[in-house]
């Protein structure tokens, strides 16, 4: 089932934004209790809680691509996504078994 939270506030500094986030993430436990995660950056604060259907051991999130450039909090399902895994394992070196990843 998943749950994901997001906050933006510039004067947010990232110890008080990262104690609101780990607040709505509790709140969210029962939606996701194999994980949870959050990541801060310029003002912006992502929340993630996992209930681990595919991928049971990888796809934590928040995800970042391998040069840190994106980041993806994604709560859904991509049903076609072995195959487009499949199609661009020849551009990327695939880390995780998950569809978060094919999103990246």
């Amino acid at each position: 089932m998943c749950g994901l939270a997001f906050s933006f506030d510039p004067s947010n500094l990232e110890p008080e934004s990262s104690k609101r986030m780990a607040l709505a993430l509790k709140r969210m436990y029962p939606r996701g209790p194999d994980a949870q995660e959050q990541w801060h950056e310029n003002g912006a604060t992502a929340g993630h809680v996992r209930l681990s259907i595919v991928d049971l051991a990888g796809s934590a999130q928040p995800m970042h691509s391998p040069d840190g450039r994106y980041t993806v909090v994604f709560n859904g399902e991509i049903y076609n996504y072995q195959g487009l895994r499949d199609e661009l394992t020849k551009s990327w070196l695939f880390q995780t078994e998950g569809d978060t990843e094919v999103l990246l």
